[in-house]
């Protein structure tokens, strides 16, 4: 099923990812679709050198930016939304110049709010971040 908002912007899955990709925001960061289904999103970011905060760590905004993108990816594949609220946990520094990798997916899918959970994990596995995002349904 492909709802339509008043925007005409398609939001069956492979159109989501599309969008996903062509972000010129994620574009500015590396943000990569791994993979989008129904009410879930997998998306990969590059801890690149321009990617660090002055301590030389990656940066927790680039961080928590995948973590947000990565939501509102898995929530626009059931329809329209916008962002509302969200919240992370930062629980480990990830290494730079490898991939850490976003999970997200919609755990309450209602008529006016979306709740969807996200965890951010390094290429061995280990918790880099946790967070919660509600979106916004539109009509």
């Amino acid at each position: 099923m492909s709802v339509k908002t008043k925007s005409n912007i398609s939001h069956d899955v492979h159109s989501i990812s599309e969008m996903s990709n062509n972000s010129s925001y994620a574009k500015l960061l590396g943000l990569k679709v791994i993979e989008v289904s129904k009410g879930k999103a997998r998306i990969s970011l590059k801890l690149k050198q321009e990617l660090l905060n002055p301590s030389k760590a990656p940066h927790g905004g680039a961080i928590l930016s995948l973590a947000d993108h990565t939501c509102g990816t898995a929530a626009m594949t059931l329809g329209p939304c916008v962002g509302g609220q969200f919240s992370v946990n930062f629980i480990s520094s990830p290494k730079i110049d490898e991939d850490i990798v976003a999970e997200a997916w919609v755990i309450h899918n209602g008529r006016k709010t979306r709740i969807i959970e996200v965890e951010v994990k390094d290429q061995s596995d280990r918790l880099v971040a946790k967070g919660t995002a509600v979106g916004i349904v539109l009509e």
